[in-house]
């Protein structure tokens, strides 16, 4: 049973923290792992993402500086496998002989942290079409026999979509196809087949989730990312539509925002899901991306969904947090060197963009949105409910903890679970213990959470 603990600030009802032990158990402080002294020092953090345009002090981006290239992979990827190999078989000496990294960390997480780190290195090695081919080979991973997954594409229409849509918006023609997958638990899909849920209303009587997945706005798929769609299915009882929104460096920014409003309005109005029944969820860039779609929904006075998961979201793409240093030794998600052909920032924004100020643009870091409303717009303007879970060694965790703070600060209602010496995205990680923790509240956000808040 995990504690509720309630930040002493000016809005307790509204923002609730929990603090989880790597072991699934709740830690006993509010600050320890929280990254943060005291509310004064977050709400000096949080001044510097008041208003976008200006990056903040703490920018780790360079929009100014020269582009690397790829070097040839075969003189040195020798090399850099013998190089691998010693700094895992140096981890392990140091896990066995001197213990672990972090105190909950077992092998296991030791030789992963280690690999990916090397990895990350070696950039110069690959480029952004062999990595996706390379993680193309999860779809050969067979399905759990207890899922059922259906591929289905849509073709995107016209919605007369506003502000920074708008010309993307006008462009199509009917023509472009949009594609993902249906995610279900077989025994949710059975239930569907035997008529326990009224087919005449379509959708109505049933929650849908809308996956977007992450991968740095530049690899990755709807397929990638089964072992989180599949369990999020399972836990929360319903069905997963995974989006295969394009990805950059071929489409800048907005054209992932594009295609997760014309996927999420394709549920509203081709599959007449009622918004309040839909739930938007999504993992680091997707994460990012999701809240992204929250912000453009809520700013176009368009119908906002029930509630939105964000697990790790990448939400400030000035990579301005302290946390991206203090936990680089940790984390299995690594900054980027600058100048790095597969920056994730620039391949997204292109040079234009990032020259231009982008990066602070609220639709690409939602640490830079507005999240209060006035009175006048009253409390169906503010954003659904968020669940908020992110790790305590990922570099991105002190922008998931000032963004939870911000959102609540405007009245969200916010439950911002921080997993005590977890890495970037481990709800990737199946086999550690919370990573099943983690699902289990993902059921408990959408089953009990979001009906409190909507009754």
């Amino acid at each position: 049973m995990i504690n509720l603990i309630i930040l002493p600030w000016t809005i307790p009802l509204r923002l609730a923290l929990y603090l989880i032990g790597f072991d699934g158990s709740p830690t006993a402080s509010e600050e320890e792992g929280y990254g943060w002294e005291d509310r004064v020092a977050l709400e000096k953090a949080l001044q510097h993402f008041d208003s976008s345009g200006m990056l903040p002090p703490g920018s780790r981006i360079n929009p100014w500086g020269p582009q690397k290239q790829p070097k040839n992979f075969w003189s040195i990827c020798e090399l850099t496998g013998l190089a691998t190999a010693f700094q895992v078989s140096k981890a392990i000496i140091h896990h066995s002989l001197l213990g672990p990294k972090l105190p909950s960390w077992s092998i296991e997480m030791t030789i992963l942290s280690a690999f990916t780190q090397n990895l990350s290195k070696h950039s110069e090695l690959t480029n952004w079409w062999l990595i996706r081919q390379a993680m193309d080979l999860v779809e050969r991973v067979p399905v759990p026999k207890s899922f059922v997954i259906r591929r289905v594409a849509f073709r995107a229409q016209k919605h007369h979509l506003p502000g920074v849509l708008k010309d993307l918006d006008a462009s199509e023609d009917g023509n472009r196809v949009l594609n993902g997958e249906w995610i279900v638990d077989r025994h949710i899909w059975e239930r569907r087949r035997m008529g326990y849920i009224d087919s005449k209303h379509k959708g109505a009587g049933e929650r849908v989730m809308l996956y977007l997945h992450g991968g740095a706005y530049y690899i990755c798929s709807a397929e990638t990312h089964r072992l989180i769609t599949v369990n999020l299915s399972k836990a929360c009882g319903l069905r997963v539509f995974a989006l295969n929104y394009r990805l950059a460096p071929e489409t800048r920014f907005p054209g992932a925002l594009q295609d997760s409003v014309l996927a999420y309005l394709h549920l509203i109005k081709e599959l007449q899901v009622p918004p309040s029944h839909i739930i938007i969820a999504g993992d680091s860039a997707g994460g990012g991306l999701t809240l992204a779609t929250l912000l453009y929904l809520r700013d176009s006075n368009l119908p906002l969904p029930g509630g939105a998961i964000l697990m790790s979201p990448w939400v400030d793409l000035t990579l301005s947090s302290r946390s991206w240093e203090t936990n680089a030794q940790y984390d299995v998600c690594s900054m980027p060197e600058p100048g790095d052909h597969l920056d994730p920032v620039r391949c997204y924004l292109g040079e234009q963009g990032l020259r231009s100020g982008l990066a602070t643009h609220p639709y690409v870091s939602p640490l830079f949105a507005k999240y209060d409303v006035n009175e006048r717009e009253g409390r169906n303007r503010l954003l659904p409910p968020l669940l908020i879970q992110c790790g305590g060694a990922e570099v991105l965790r002190d922008e998931c903890t000032l963004l939870a703070h911000k959102a609540a600060k405007g009245g969200v209602q916010v439950m911002f679970e921080y997993y005590e010496d977890a890495v970037h995205v481990f709800q990737t990680f199946t086999w550690l213990q919370p990573a099943g923790k983690a699902y289990e509240r993902c059921g408990i956000f959408v089953k009990h959470t979001i009906p409190t808040y909507e009754a």
